[in-house]
């Protein structure tokens, strides 16, 4: 996962929360503050940790010199567990975190200049830690676990640029973060690797920007690499303005899809918008798109359990404050909802995970603690509210989305090994910031579920739905209907093949519905309709439709 750098601009504190998605979560809206009387904090990303809860990994002001990295955990309810501040004399920053195959956790940052990686365990105790870097500056702007039990993170350098200002930067470490190999890419300019995507056949997708190829200023750059890091191909794209890569998702068909900023294109051409952009898996673009307004975003994306996206980030309308917003949009890139955070303060969205029945996101906001600001942690539904118990937290915003075409331009970037020198750690000590309580909603039920097995034999379907609570409270008696159907609504022409009661369904249960019926010639998706009749009142109610594809 990597650190979203562009805030710190804005802000001199930071955390970032990682892991991996863990169990099922309670859909109660709420929100917390995270911070330190006298010293600034942001939120910089989210996952869930793997037995439930979060890490939180970033930064604090608070130490006696410089900045120091802060760890910490919280459960499922925004409730602290352990707090851990990493750093001594000197400045430490994060760059990126992702929690290892046994579920502590690593954080890859900076050190002065050079780059310090470290394990926690899942109580926040030290299991190692080391340090590398050279002459220069070196930067790591993300880390994530490969499948041999290690890690690849990218950043740059400039201790081993060779013909450029800097080079992009990517190093295999095993387990124990010992470096397998270390290399350099770039050109006669400034070269930056901003995330890794380690891919099915072993190797690795690099998203960053270059300035030694493409229009001159920075463009978006792409190294799809071998298993040891040697280039298979890389691409550049872009318009006449700034234009830079964040972040890269494969799709179901082997393509990737790619997150980033735009300068050249957008709903104001000349201001900083999204760009989100779908290439092929040798780096051809499928289609792209821009999202903005008339002011500048400053955005990163995640990809959707439904195949979609979530756009996050925030906006500056050119005031003294700046305004946090989500853009949810379908697999083609297509608006499905949008929303800005109300706060009338200064307020960012830094990182987004989605759990079970909806989103929790994470930012900062002088809300809290002005002008300082505090962390911002926000569970909403799945359609991006939160409950009224919490104020009039989110609103519709109104960005526009406009296709565009980046220009595509070959590259040839050298490739060179680098050995970094290994040096001292730095210590690790126990704190106690607080999490402070804003707003929970009531508990509720939350009706939805997923699809376990779903076979055809010649036109006979049989489907597994596996129907869930993943509120807070019981659900009383309602009816799950199960169609074939020719869309992912129900329309004329789908046909219902099963109904099942289901008396009560207590808060974190499920219960399994088998569905048989026989498919007509334009039927694609099989589809559950969760309450039904819509007799219960649920904390989420656009998630009672479940589809599925047939195969």
């Amino acid at each position: 996962m990597r650190v979203h750098q562009m805030f710190m601009r804005y802000i001199a504190g930071a955390l970032i929360v990682v892991g991996s998605s863990g169990s099922a979560q309670a859909a109660t809206t709420w929100v917390r503050s995270v911070g330190v009387a006298g010293s600034a904090q942001e939120l910089w990303g989210i996952e869930g940790a793997p037995t439930g809860g979060h890490y939180l990994v970033g930064v604090t002001t608070e130490g006696a010199t410089g900045t120091d990295i802060l760890a910490m955990r919280i459960d499922a309810s925004g409730n602290a567990l352990w707090q851990k501040r990493c750093g001594d004399a000197g400045s430490e920053t994060p760059g990126g975190a992702c929690v290892a195959a046994d579920g502590g956790l690593v954080i890859a940052g900076r050190r002065d200049s050079d780059i310090w990686i470290l394990k926690l365990d899942s109580n926040g105790n030290l299991v190692w830690q080391r340090a590398y870097g050279g002459a220069g500056s070196d930067v790591v702007t993300a880390i994530e676990p490969t499948a041999d039990g290690g890690f690849v993170l990218s950043g740059s350098t400039d201790s081993y640029a060779g013909a450029g200002l800097s080079e992009a930067w990517v190093t295999k470490l095993d387990g124990s973060g010992a470096i397998v190999w270390s290399k350099i890419y770039g050109g006669a300019n400034t070269d930056v690797g901003a995330s890794i995507l380690p891919i099915a056949d072993g190797g690795y997708v690099m998203v960053g920007r270059t300035k030694s190829w493409g229009s001159g200023d920075f463009d978006i750059w792409v190294v799809k690499t071998d298993s040891v890091g040697n280039p298979v191909w890389q691409k550049v794209f872009g318009g006449a303005a700034e234009d830079r890569g964040n972040w890269a998702a494969t799709t179901k068909d082997g393509g990737y899809v790619i997150g980033g900023r735009t300068d050249s294109f957008g709903a104001v051409p000349g201001l900083r918008d999204a760009i989100l952009m779908r290439i092929t898996s040798t780096g051809t673009v499928s289609w792209a798109r821009a999202y903005g307004s008339p002011a500048e975003e400053l955005a990163n994306t995640t990809q959707t359990s439904d195949g979609g996206y979530l756009i996050y980030g925030s906006r500056d309308p050119g005031s003294t404050v700046l305004d946090g917003f989500l853009i949810k949009t379908d697999s083609l890139g297509t608006i499905s909802w949008q929303k800005t955070v109300n706060y009338p303060e200064t307020d960012r969205i830094t990182a987004v995970q989605e759990v079970t029945g909806g989103y929790v996101f994470a930012g900062g906001s002088t809300h809290f603690d002005a002008p300082q600001g505090d962390g911002m942690i926000v569970r909403a539904s799945s359609s991006g509210t939160v409950d009224a118990a919490c104020g009039n937290l989110l609103v519709d915003a109104s960005f526009a989305s406009v296709a565009c075409a980046p220009a595509t331009v070959p590259t040839t970037a050298t490739v060179a090994s680098v050995f970094p020198s290994s040096l001292a750690g730095s210590a690790v000590t126990d704190i106690a910031y607080g999490v402070g309580y804003v707003c929970t909603s009531a508990p509720m039920p939350d009706l939805t579920g997923a699809w376990t097995q779903i076979s055809k034999k010649g036109s006979k379907i049989t489907g597994m739905f596996s129907c869930q609570n993943a509120g807070s409270s019981p659900a009383g008696g309602f009816t799950v209907k199960i169609y074939l159907s020719a869309k992912r609504t129900i329309g004329r022409s789908s046909a219902l093949i099963a109904t099942k009661s289901v008396p009560s369904l207590s808060a974190g249960s499920t219960v399994t519905i088998k569905a048989r019926g026989t498919k007509g010639s334009k039927h694609k998706y099989i589809v559950a309709v969760v309450d039904a009749a819509d007799v219960v009142s649920e904390d989420d109610e656009a998630n009672n439709t479940v589809v599925a594809l047939i195969p």
